[in-house]
């Protein structure tokens, strides 16, 4: 999955050596590699993405971006300005993710989660809601997913 959507992982046909369009290919050396690819491209993704949105906020801007893997965190911001986000958020549709960094970019200013807090993300983000309660709906399945599996087909044919 990229923002929300399926997403294809084989490698060219071995029938033609073609590669297949709408579909992102990788080479890789083992199986465990081409997994290690799928999730540096899923932090890539969401650094990327994640960059344009905080360019497009107001200042304050995080001194530092960090794209880890929390398990019980999507995102978080440090009193020092440095806003760690988890790559599973690229799973997500475009505008969890979105909510997700002017959540935390609000944090630059607010360091608690007070009424000025949620009035900043609202006035950044007024459809703020949907993208929380998406979160809170479907952020399991996020936590559940494993790069290996966007590899499985690979798995198969080996």
């Amino acid at each position: 999955y990229a923002t929300g959507k399926p997403m294809g992982l084989p490698v060219a046909s071995p029938i033609d050596h073609q590669p297949r369009y709408d579909v992102v290919q990788i080479e890789a050396p083992h199986l465990d590699a081409a997994a290690r690819m799928v999730e540096r491209w899923y932090r890539e993704e969401t650094r990327h993405t994640a960059a344009a949105i905080i360019e497009s906020l107001p200042d304050p801007h995080p001194t530092l971006l960090r794209i880890a893997d929390g398990s019980s965190r999507w995102g978080s911001c440090s009193q020092s300005g440095t806003m760690s986000l988890s790559w599973r958020l690229m799973l997500a549709p475009p505008e969890v993710l979105d909510y997700v960094v002017v959540h935390e970019a609000c944090h630059l200013q607010h360091l608690n989660h007070g009424a000025g807090f949620w009035s900043s993300v609202e006035r950044l983000r007024p459809k703020w809601r949907s993208s929380h309660a998406w979160l809170q709906q479907h952020g399991a399945e996020l936590h559940a997913y494993d790069p290996a599996v966007a590899v499985q087909p690979l798995r198969a044919a080996a």
